[in-house]
């Protein structure tokens, strides 16, 4: 039987097992939009400069469309140096040869947030 045979006959949603698996684990779930923002916004505090303006809403809806799910237009930034020395200090090299393993970069990302 698959995990998805599990759930369904468990009557529990994907969606509803994620959040417990993810509670559990200590952890919350967060959008790939709010690990983006969140993840620039500790790099800005370390003197990262973002290519687009944060406060217009046009720059609101580039974050939103870079950070949906599958969208890889975020990587030019995630994976620049700028951002990685940035946002991952002294360790940045090391770090973003593990991102760039990463199936979802942002889930890396996720954890190195404070």
């Amino acid at each position: 039987m698959t995990n998805e045979q599990i759930l369904k006959k468990a009557g529990i949603s994907k969606k509803e097992y994620d959040a417990i698996h993810q509670w559990v684990n200590g952890y919350t779930l967060m959008t790939n939009e709010e690990i983006l923002h969140k993840a620039i916004e500790k790099a800005e505090k370390k003197g990262y400069h973002t290519p687009f303006v944060w406060i217009s809403d046009r720059g609101k809806e580039i974050l939103k469309d870079m950070a949906r799910e599958g969208n890889t237009s975020c990587y030019s930034i995630i994976f620049s140096h700028d951002f990685a020395i940035s946002f991952y200090g002294k360790e940045w090299k090391k770090r973003l040869k593990e991102q760039v393993l990463e199936v979802n970069p942002l889930d890396y990302i996720r954890k190195y947030l404070d």
